[in-house]
C-alpha cells in the first residue's frame, strides 16, 4: 500500500487496523495484485538457485526513512493466494549478515542494492517474494507503509525443476496501480523500483493550521513530558538544509544516530487538533489529525484544525 496522501493511512490504520492487503492493495478493497487480481498473471520473473545470493534494487526518488524487510514462501500454485502467516515463517536474511533481516536506506535518494540470503532449502516452482517498506518519517506517529510482490521460482542446484505452464490472464487496458507487481532479478539486474512520493499540497485551503510556539529548553534534550513532543533542528553539517524531520524522527526514538552535533532539540507543548471540513465523519479522523499535525500542516489545511 503506498500512500501519496493522507487518505491511505486513514484507511490503513483507522479504519484496517494497520492491516494491508498481502501485495500493497488496500485490506478491505480488492486484491489487484493477489492471485485472481489483474496484476497477478504468474508470470515467473526470475529462476534462482536454493542458498543463492541475490542482489535486488530500490529506487527512491523520495526518502521516507524506515526500513526494508524481504520475505518469500514457496506458494506453487499460481491460482492461490499467497498467506501473510507463510511469508513471515521466511523472513530473508541480508547476505552475509547472519541474523539481520531489515536495510535502512538511511537518507539517501536514488538507488539502494540490496544483498539478500535465500533459505539453503527451499525451492518452488512458484514462491512469492514480498517487499515491505516501512517509512519512518513521522516521528511519533503512524508511518507509510509500501509493498510489493513479484513471483519467482527456486531450483534445486543438482536437480532443475521443470516449471508448470501458467495460464496468464490476457492483457487489458485497465491503468496500473501504484502498487504494482515488481520484477525480481539475479545479480545487478532490477527487482523492483517502486517510487515513494511526498504527500502534495492541497489547493485551496479552507482553514490554516496555526504554527506551534517554541518553548526553548537549555541544552540538548532527548525526552520531553507526557504533554509535551521533542522538536529539533539540525546543526552543524545539518543546519539549513531541511534536516529538521529527521532530527525529530530519530531524536524522538532517542536513536543513536541523533547527535547535539547535528541536532538540538527542546520541548513543546503538543497541539490539541481535530477534523474540519466534511472529514468529521471518517473513523479515526480526529486521531489522525492529532498525530499528523503536530508540527504544523499547512498540506492539511482543508482538512485538520489545530488550537
Amino acid at each position: 500500500m503506498g500512500p501519496t496522501n493522507s487518505k491511505p493511512v486513514i484507511r490503513q490504520y483507522y479504519q484496517n487496523d494497520g492491516k494491508c492487503g498481502t501485495c500493497g492493495d488496500p485490506y478491505d478493497g480488492e486484491r489487484k495484485n493477489e492471485a485472481g487480481g489483474i496484476y497477478a498473471t504468474g508470470f515467473i520473473a526470475r529462476r534462482y538457485e536454493k542458498g543463492q545470493d541475490i542482489e535486488v534494487e530500490i529506487q527512491l526518488t523520495a526518502n521516507h526513512l524506515g526500513s526494508f524487510v524481504f520475505k518469500i514462501c514457496p506458494n506453487n500454485d499460481v491460482t492461490t493466494q499467497v498467506s501473510q502467516e507463510c511469508l513471515d515463517q521466511n523472513v530473508l536474511e541480508l547476505a552475509g549478515q547472519p541474523g539481520v533481516t531489515r536495510y535502512e536506506p538511511g537518507s539517501v535518494i536514488g538507488s539502494h542494492y540490496v544483498k539478500l540470503a535465500l533459505p539453503a532449502d527451499m525451492t518452488c516452482e512458484q514462491c512469492v517474494l514480498q517487499w515491505h517498506y516501512t517509512a519512518g518519517n513521522n516521528y511519533n506517529g503512524l508511518q507509510e507503509t509500501f509493498i510489493n510482490c513479484a513471483d519467482v521460482a527456486i531450483d534445486d542446484d543438482s536437480n532443475p525443476i521443470n516449471p508448470t505452464p501458467v495460464t496468464s490472464r490476457p492483457p487489458t487496458t485497465t491503468t496500473k496501480s501504484t502498487t504494482q507487481r515488481p520484477l525480481t532479478t539475479t545479480k545487478k539486474q532490477t527487482t523492483t523500483k517502486p517510487t515513494t512520493t511526498s504527500a502534495p499540497s492541497t489547493s485551496k485551503p479552507t482553514t490554516k493550521v496555526p504554527s506551534t510556539t517554541r518553548t526553548p529548553s537549555s541544552g540538548h534534550v532527548t525526552s520531553c513530558e507526557a504533554d509535551e513532543i521533542i522538536d529539533c533542528i539540525g546543526v552543524g553539517v545539518f543546519a539549513g538544509i531541511g534536516y529538521e524531520r529527521w532530527c525529530n524522527t530519530y531524536c524522538g526514538y532517542q536513536h543513536a544516530a541523533c547527535s547535539p552535533d547535528l541536532c538540538q532539540c527542546s520541548c513543546i507543548p503538543k497541539a490539541t487538533c481535530r477534523a474540519i471540513g466534511g472529514y468529521e465523519t471518517i473513523p479515526g479522523m480526529d486521531k489522525y489529525c492529532e498525530d499528523a499535525c503536530q508540527y504544523g500542516c499547512n498540506h492539511l489545511s482543508n482538512m485538520c484544525s489545530c488550537d
